[in-house]
């Protein structure tokens, strides 16, 4: 296939470089692994730089792969609606057409083996460290460039378990910062007047209670601190609140002491 490379994400080089081959081999697709030690954003982000072609298909070695013609079914639905940007396949191994006959609008709630349209334009947001809710984020943003996200129902993978390492305190307060970071980008300020974290803290100087902390500022609080913090912020999706006639889910957060 002329029009998709797959990029295998990993810090592990010997793992995502037998993985790429593997896809290779099974999907007829070329394949190229990409492991360098830094965030998931800054990593996939390079990825879409290095791609040739006009859909990148990102993969991890924790993902099996179940239907050899995955990528030219997914493909060939983006050649045919330009308005698609991104087409997330079923990601626990259902059967063909789980979900409907064909793909249908929906927000990204997970990156697994996405197939994007480079040309959208959207990168992942180095705002969001590690990779917690970089995947919510990056749906919205292509379609916030007035793109759709669908899933594809005619085929699926099967998302392994992936062990993410310790979840410390530290480490789960990195991730409901960047829930808060995920709200306040597209809910509290709006995608429109967004410019960063950064500015973001800056405008909260008349309320400090509002201030989204950093990695380094978390790295030195106490784990009492980081637990308080953690249980302070509510985890579920925002689109998911809002269907359910909530707000995002923090609307009324405040920075516990």
């Amino acid at each position: 296939m002329t029009e998709v490379e797959a990029w295998v994400q990993s810090q592990d080089e010997e793992e995502a470089t037998r993985f790429s081959e593997f896809v290779q081999d099974f999907c007829g697709v070329p394949a190229h692994p990409i492991c360098d030690l830094d965030h998931e954003s800054n990593v996939l982000n390079k990825a879409i730089a290095l791609c040739k072609t006009d859909f990148i298909w990102l993969l991890t070695p924790d993902v099996e792969l179940l239907f050899p013609e995955t990528p030219r079914i997914m493909a060939d639905w983006l050649k045919e609606h330009p308005e698609v940007g991104v087409l997330c396949p079923n990601r626990e191994g259902e059967a063909p057409y789980t979900g409907g006959r064909w793909p249908y609008n929906k927000y990204l709630a997970d990156n697994t083996a996405i197939l994007y349209r480079r040309s959208v334009g959207a990168r992942f947001d180095p705002d969001f460290i590690f990779a917690g809710w970089s995947d919510l984020d990056f749906g919205e943003e292509v379609k916030w460039r007035g793109y759709k996200v669908q899933v594809e129902t005619r085929v699926s993978v099967r998302k392994k378990f992936t062990a993410y390492g310790s979840w410390s305190s530290f480490r789960s307060a990195v991730n409901a910062r960047n829930r808060l970071v995920l709200e306040a980008k597209w809910y509290w300020v709006g995608r429109d007047r967004w410019h960063g974290v950064q500015h973001y803290n800056q405008d909260c100087r008349v309320l400090p209670d509002r201030r989204i902390p950093g990695m380094f500022e978390l790295s030195w609080w106490s784990e009492d601190r980081l637990n308080a913090f953690t249980k302070s912020v509510d985890h579920e999706h925002p689109q998911i609140r809002l269907r359910g006639g909530d707000d995002p889910g923090n609307l009324n957060w405040r920075l516990p002491e």
